[in-house]
């Protein structure tokens, strides 16, 4: 979801997860205006529902691991998956950018924590400023629900797909539109605030430029983890988290260190110095289990 910054949507990343999830096998980066005739895909290759969820089911089992909190028990992964066809057919939103949009935002992990940069986004959509989520903490870990209760679960796909008081979920986005140029479009909206007046989809405002991509691509049932790329592997799109969603990856800089600068993630620096985040961490250890950031932070390369 956006900030006032564009939210460099998942602060920490929804970025450090494992590299075991990879798999990059046919992605596809799209770029342009979201159209057919830009190259990108129409409705009628998109995967069904439940062909993206099996894809990504294992991937979902151990989201949270890279947050060093519970993975979503078989339940809750259940719970989720039924919150989100229930309350996307509830509210005319296609189940799988729902899905497409859980995935990008927080791997579908029901304990991800709350990413803040002038707004809250909570929950498994990282929605703006909700109520329903299962860890109070704001860029570290808090206070956790476990198990994570399926009204909590529901909520939080309730305020992503639909919206809160503070900002608009994906259906009013869409308002009442089906194609996928609208999807498309509602998925860079939902993650920067706004298309560029160009129509250019990878235009992203500081957010995530492959974002709407991603989607895309979730959609046709491709399984990836954006978030897990090392240095040296092929990225699909120049930047990389939640959503959920990172900012451009930082430059190493001389002697060996780094100066951390706002909407950094653990994961951008490391991947970007050749390092995975348990290196950073042990090279750093003031960042703690959490890996928690500053900005101004020296950090040792």
């Amino acid at each position: 979801m956006y900030t006032i910054a564009a939210i460099t949507a998942l602060i920490a990343g929804v970025s450090a997860a494992p590299t075991s999830f990879v798999e990059r096998a046919g992605y596809v980066s799209y770029n342009g205006d979201g159209s057919v005739g830009a190259g990108w895909p129409g409705s009628d290759k998109w995967a069904e529902f439940d062909t993206i969820w099996n894809g990504y089911e294992s991937m979902i089992s151990k989201s949270c691991d890279w947050m060093k909190v519970p993975n979503n028990t078989p339940q809750e992964s259940a719970d989720l998956k039924s919150a989100i066809q229930s309350v996307s057919a509830a509210n005319k939103v296609d189940a799988r950018f729902v899905l497409a949009t859980v995935l990008q935002e927080s791997k579908g992990c029901v304990r991800i924590w709350k990413t803040g940069n002038g707004v809250t986004n909570p929950g498994v959509m990282q929605d703006h400023n909700g109520s329903h989520f299962c860890n109070d903490g704001v860029n570290v870990v808090g206070n956790l629900k476990n198990p994570c209760p399926s009204s909590e679960i529901s909520g939080m796909i309730q305020d992503g797909a639909v919206g809160t008081a503070d900002g608009d979920g994906l259906s009013k986005i869409l308002a009442g539109k089906t194609d996928a140029q609208s999807v498309y479009h509602a998925s860079r909206i939902y993650n920067s605030g706004s298309v560029a007046a160009n129509g250019d989809l990878s235009n992203a405002n500081g957010a995530t430029a492959s974002y709407a991509s991603d989607i895309a691509n979730r959609m046709m049932g491709v399984v990836f983890d954006t978030t897990a790329f090392v240095a040296g592997a092929a990225a699909p799109a120049p930047a990389s988290n939640g959503g959920g969603s990172t900012t451009s990856a930082p430059a190493k800089t001389a002697g060996g260190s780094y100066t951390v600068k706002s909407g950094d993630s653990c994961w951008t620096i490391a991947t970007a110095n050749g390092l995975t985040v348990a290196a950073l961490e042990a090279k750093n250890p003031a960042l703690g289990s959490a890996c928690a950031l500053q900005p101004g932070q020296t950090l040792v390369i």
